[in-house]
């Protein structure tokens, strides 16, 4: 009987310190989403990135304008039954246009990531906010429908990559007005899967204690709770809204529509 008993323990330690080797070097993996985005970046020249974080903010730009001023083809301006006095199917340069109605953009995920490295900061500062010296190189990708938004955190002692997965889903029978859920799918750590649970709640209650408006919106959206997807313009008049969306491992196209506010 003891030695039953000595040979599980022995046969529970082996698992034991198996289950940290694994989850050690797990941990230390890098993931395949992280792997990829390096081996891309290699062979794009600095200057090439920049033009494509430019390009980026500049169809965002004309998405938002008045008007397509640069013609780019990687905006469409649609067919909207929900809005009144649009001018539909437009996307010339220089067509007058009411400011309002439905539009499409595509982006690449280069595109993203490329912004992510050069502009962001530059945007947070503009915000008055500035992220935590151990956060770097952010990262954007989409795999199987789940957005990935990974990072890695680097002090003295630790060198880790970070991914956060999300799952997008608009919902609602208005589809002209759908609430997008935006919930928190995984947390990894390299390899190696969290609980994400955990962490939503640590949010929700630092939300809480700190009484934090915004904090509180993104703890609700990390929760599952779904949201009005509005964002107000700087013009002050306008508000754009997303109304769908469609992910690609290379490029996500996403549809508004800007309306008064």
């Amino acid at each position: 009987m003891k030695r039953f008993i000595w040979r599980s323990v022995v046969v529970v330690a082996l698992l034991a310190i198996i289950g940290v080797v694994v989850g050690f070097f797990l941990l230390r993996s890098e993931p395949s989403h992280w792997a990829e985005r390096q081996q891309r970046r290699a062979t794009v020249p600095q200057a090439d990135r920049n033009t494509q974080a430019q390009s980026l903010e500049a169809r965002f730009t004309a998405l938002l304008s008045y008007t397509n001023p640069t013609g780019d083809p990687g905006i469409k301006f649609l067919p909207d039954s929900a809005s009144t006095g649009a001018v539909t199917g437009v996307s010339t340069p220089g067509q007058p246009d009411d400011g309002l109605g439905l539009r499409s953009i595509s982006v690449s995920t280069d595109e993203v990531n490329a912004w992510l490295e050069t502009r962001l900061p530059e945007w947070l500062a503009n915000q008055n906010v500035t992220l935590p010296a151990e956060v770097q190189d952010p990262m954007f990708a989409v795999r199987d429908g789940l957005v990935i938004l990974a990072f890695r955190y680097e002090t003295q002692r630790v060198s880790q990559v970070v991914s956060m997965s999300f799952r997008p889903e608009l919902i609602g029978q208005d589809t002209q007005n759908p609430q997008l859920v935006f919930a928190l799918a995984g947390v990894s750590g390299g390899k190696l899967p969290f609980p994400s649970g955990t962490l939503v709640s640590r949010l929700e209650e630092q939300a809480s204690t700190a009484k934090n408006e915004a904090l509180t919106r993104v703890a609700d959206a990390m929760a599952g709770r779904p949201f009005e997807p509005v964002m107000p313009l700087a013009d002050g008049k306008r508000q754009v809204r997303l109304i769908n969306y469609t992910l690609g491992d290379d490029t996500t196209e996403l549809t508004v529509r800007l309306e008064p506010k």
